[in-house]
C-alpha cells in the first residue's frame, strides 16, 4: 500500500482495481454516438461489438430518455446535494493535501 492508499478509508473505498492499460482498452472497445444534433453534441460511447440491431435499440433508447442524463455542470442546477454529492473518503485524523502538478 503507498502512502496516498493509507490515507484513504477503506470502508468507502472501491474495491475495483483501474490500470491506464485497463482503461485504455475498454475505451478502444467503444464508439461514440451523438444522440443530439450537431449543435448540441451530446455523446455517449456504446461498445463496438454489439449487432447493428442492438446499437439501434440503444440509439433509441437513449435519444428517448437524453433528458435524464446530465450532459454539463448546468444541468446539475437543482438538484440536492443530499443526494447527488461526491465526497472523497479521507480518514479522520488526515488532511487533504495538494501536491503540485
Amino acid at each position: 500500500m503507498t502512502p496516498l492508499e493509507s490515507s484513504f478509508s477503506t470502508n468507502d473505498a472501491s474495491k475495483t482495481t483501474f490500470s491506464h492499460e485497463n482503461l485504455k482498452r475498454k475505451i478502444a472497445e467503444t464508439i461514440p454516438v451523438n444522440i443530439g444534433s450537431n449543435k448540441d453534441k451530446k455523446k455517449l460511447y456504446i461498445l463496438e461489438t454489439c449487432t447493428e440491431q442492438e446499437k439501434e435499440r440503444f440509439i433509441a433508447l437513449f435519444q428517448e430518455f437524453k433528458d435524464v442524463f446530465v450532459w454539463s455542470y448546468a444541468d446539475l442546477k437543482g438538484f440536492d446535494p443530499g443526494i447527488v454529492q461526491h465526497a472523497i473518503p479521507i480518514k479522520e485524523n488526515l488532511s487533504p493535501v495538494r501536491k503540485r502538478q
